[in-house]
């Protein structure tokens, strides 16, 4: 039936400008966290450290989790660690219908 097949097609167009509007947005909001966590990094990482060596942690075991890891992929990790609030966060943040020209 024609309009069986018209459905099937307008439902996917609709589908996919949906899917196209979401991969654009989800790129705005991974972008701008990954952005907020580089510039908040440093400044949380010295407060955490502080407060480590406050209560007796020395900071290479600190930044290495205890030795787990190498000091480089420790700092990659506490990275990635301030990354996921900081994606929630810019979800909440950036607004769906894009920005004003």
């Amino acid at each position: 039936m024609l309009t069986g097949e018209y459905a099937a097609a307008s439902g996917s167009a609709v589908a996919w400008a949906i899917r196209k509007a979401l991969r654009a947005y989800l790129l705005e909001v991974l972008g701008m966290a990954a952005i907020l966590t580089t510039m908040l990094y440093v400044p949380a990482a010295v407060l955490l450290a502080a407060l480590g060596l406050l209560a007796g942690v020395a900071l290479s075991s600190f930044v290495s989790f205890g030795g787990a890891l190498h000091p480089v992929a420790g700092l990659f990790a506490w990275w990635a660690i301030f990354y996921l609030p900081a994606a929630v966060y810019s979800g909440f943040i950036v607004p769906w219908d894009g920005r004003d020209a």
